[in-house]
């Protein structure tokens, strides 16, 4: 046993000051870190790499020429060369399909182009970033912000410290900026301060693919960028600058051939009993004119030969026959189309034309099998069933096939590998163009009047995706009734928003009863109803539970769907905040469009059901509608729309003060009127109803209004003394 004293130690000043001074150090360098962070967060967009991530991965052992300094082109050296000490612009040309594109991605990731980059950069720090424009894409995709965004998030993910001095102005206001989407002019301003802030211990290699497919100011970008280019003109001229593609992928293309064909049994046996299945690859090499696409369409036409056992002589009939340049192949392949399937043909290129990305097989399935599902499943009581994986792989099988004999090859189906998307049974596939032409091709006036003659004339894309994603909501994979990070309710609720309110904004249309079908499955969620078993479906706290369905329409200015609903079902109305949809309804007047004259109507139904314009709204979500009139007045749906009239009528389009005098109108003639509406909110006192409406419409328009006005309070308010001189007690000057 061994005793000890109790003792007491100190711990001298100096030690706990400089405690103190290191925690304050992690505390600022911890804080310092979530704000560069909530920066980067602020420039990340979700299709940043789509583009890049879709580009086919180069074929084994094509492009190594690039990187071989022994090769009797002078293209690879003169690249090797300028990645090592050169400066400006290496500019990489080529025809459609040859592949400019997948030649970027491997340079971009290849472990080389690095390698080569470093005696360039010296001791100062190398960036590589990159951007790959896309046309099919969402705008982004295809912009300048979207470069801009895309090459500032690359370049200050690797440069942390460049944050706070290059996005100043995002670094004082952190917080208020969170939410704020980036302006053109801010990119632009921020790029600038990047180049001036890091030009003498930074070195930036920029990879940008797909200038042909870019819209925006070049002049700008070859100012700001120095290293954009766009026409042959003005950048080909140096040939040790540039290379021309098609003119050093011969090798390339014969060694795809060979591994393609030589591994088919057929061939092999071909190959050895006629030894003219050598001259045959020769001559596709020759014909192919360094198109990779063209290369690869022909071998598939062979291979396809070999399975129906074709002699030497058929392959060879198939290669001369097939169409030199791939557009009349693209048509070829429109014109083979049989005619009992050309009206469906035409229905689903319109469907994959109109993606921002390629849509799911699921999608196309539900859209090909409407019918079967339409009878059997939408018009069921149930919100939601459930499919085995079976019985779904079994309909994937068939849409494939259906899919083939519609689009042969012009759509393809290929597999997706992000395991986030994949762990959805429904996201296991999607079905996108054979080739970038292909869409190109398509969308040329000529072949889209073609398709245009073989569909009716009342086709609508958006109500076939609609349609579509309802049955997705409603038909689930077995396997998935939970999800973790990651709602698909809630994803194919965006998709159904974004293409409702399209149909809505374009023609005044509405898919009623897809949308009846989705508030079924989100009044479920709202009263976390259980799907059998006492399994959940999703988690109650997702957007759709949030609110009631009619709200989540309101918000996202389905109006059309809402003034059909509160038509057909009045009482839908009295699990919403009325209050907040009246104000919303007042105070996010849409663009000019076919649903605007909804507006004034669903004001009225509102108002019918029991919404009050002289009532304050109550709890607002963080961010919504922040326009308040001046202190001291009521902040009531009529105060803030009678003040957001008055401040911004001067910056709408005339159609939206046409919207707003049929809903003043209506207000005026209901039997529910107030004395308030005699006066307008402004700052720093009310205005006068009669002064305010010559303010804000049209002579005759104020004229109108000011004689219903008239008319009405004649007949109707006749305030007393009292009452009135309460109103002109309670402005403020």
């Amino acid at each position: 046993m061994i005793n000890s004293h109790e003792t007491t130690t100190t711990v001298p000043q100096c030690t706990l000051t400089h405690i103190s001074e290191k925690l304050k150090s992690l505390v600022i360098e911890s804080e310092k870190e979530a704000g560069e962070q909530r920066i980067l967060d602020s420039l990340q967009f979700t299709s940043m790499t789509l583009r890049r991530s879709k580009i086919a991965e180069a074929h084994k052992n094509t492009f190594s020429w690039i990187f071989d300094s022994a090769s009797s082109s002078h293209a690879p050296s003169s690249f090797q060369s300028w990645l090592t000490d050169g400066t400006g612009v290496y500019w990489v040309a080529g025809k459609a399909g040859s592949g400019k594109s997948t030649l970027m991605k491997y340079l971009y990731h290849h472990r080389e182009t690095r390698r080569l980059l470093l005696p360039w950069a010296g001791r100062t720090k190398l960036v590589i970033a990159g951007f790959f424009f896309w046309n099919a894409g969402a705008g982004k995709q295809h912009s300048q912000e979207g470069l801009f965004q895309s090459l500032l998030f690359e370049v200050l993910r690797q440069c942390p410290g460049l944050i706070q001095p290059v996005c100043l102005s995002r670094w004082t206001r952190q917080k208020a900026a969170l939410n704020e989407p980036w302006t053109r002019q801010e990119l632009v301003e921020t790029f600038e301060r990047l180049i001036r802030h890091s030009v003498d211990d930074t070195k930036f290699c920029i990879f940008i693919d797909g200038l042909d497919e870019y819209s925006g100011d070049h002049q700008e970008l070859v100012n700001l960028l120095k290293s954009v280019f766009v026409f042959q003109e003005n950048f080909g001229g140096d040939k040790f600058t540039h290379l021309l593609l098609e003119d050093l992928t011969r090798n390339d293309i014969k060694l795809f051939i060979r591994e393609k064909l030589e591994d088919n049994v057929s061939f092999q046996n071909l190959e050895q009993k006629d030894p003219r299945c050598r001259d045959l690859v020769e001559e596709i090499v020759n014909k192919a004119q360094g198109v990779f696409l063209w290369v690869m369409l022909v071998v598939r036409s062979l291979l396809k030969g070999l399975t129906n056992a074709d002699r030497i002589a058929d392959l060879q009939r198939r290669l001369r026959e097939f169409p030199q340049e791939l557009e009349p192949y693209f048509k070829h392949m429109l014109d083979q189309i049989e005619d009992i399937y050309q009206e469906e043909s035409a229905q689903l290129f319109y469907v994959a034309l109109s993606a921002d990305e390629p849509h799911t097989l699921a999608t196309y399935m539900f859209i090909i099998d409407d019918e079967h599902y339409q009878d059997a499943m939408i018009r069921n009581d149930a919100p939601i069933h459930f499919l085995s994986v079976d019985e779904i792989e079994v309909r994937f099988e068939v849409t494939k096939k259906r899919l083939n004999a519609r689009c042969l090859d012009l759509l393809e189906i290929q597999e997706v590998t992000d395991s986030k998307v994949a762990e959805d049974m429904y996201g296991c596939y999607i079905v996108d163009f054979l080739h970038k032409s292909v869409r190109d091709f398509l969308l040329k006036s000529n072949i889209r009047n073609l398709l245009a003659s073989r569909v009716k004339p009342d086709f609508r894309v958006g109500k076939a995706l609609c349609s579509s994603f309802v049955h997705q909501t409603k038909l689930r994979p077995e396997r998935n009734t939970s999800f973790v990070g990651r709602d698909p309710l809630e994803e194919l609720w965006g998709k159904i928003v974004h293409h409702e309110l399209e149909l809505e904004t374009e023609i005044g249309e509405t898919t009623f009863e897809a949308l009846e079908q989705l508030d079924a499955i989100s009044n479920m969620i709202y009263s976390k109803q259980t799907l059998g078993d006492g399994v959940m479906f999703v988690d109650p706290s997702a957007y759709l539970a949030q609110r009631p369905f009619l709200e989540n329409a309101i918000r996202k200015k389905l109006y059309v769907y809402a003034a059909d609903k509160l038509h057909e079902d009045p009482g839908s109305i009295e699990r919403c905040r009325k209050q907040v949809l009246l104000d919303l309804v007042l105070l996010r007047c849409p663009p000019p469009s076919p649903h605007s004259s909804q507006i004034p109507v669903i004001v009225g139904l509102l108002l019918d059901n029991g919404a009050k314009l002289f009532e304050e709204a109550g709890h607002r979500a963080e961010g919504e509608n922040p326009l308040k009139p001046p202190h001291p007045f009521a902040n009531t749906p009529w105060n803030r729309f009678a003040f957001f009239m008055e401040k911004h009528h001067d910056e709408v389009k005339q159609e939206t003060l046409v919207t707003w005098f049929e809903v003043v109108k209506m207000i005026i003639l209901r039997d529910s009127i107030h004395s308030e509406i005699v006066n307008i909110p402004t700052a720093p006192s009310y205005l006068a109803l009669s002064e305010a409406f010559h303010k804000i419409f049209s002579p005759n328009n104020a004229s109108r209004l000011n004689e219903i006005l008239e008319k009405y309070t004649s007949t109707r308010l006749r305030m007393d003394t009292k009452k009135w001189n309460f109103l002109r007690w309670f402005l403020w000057r």
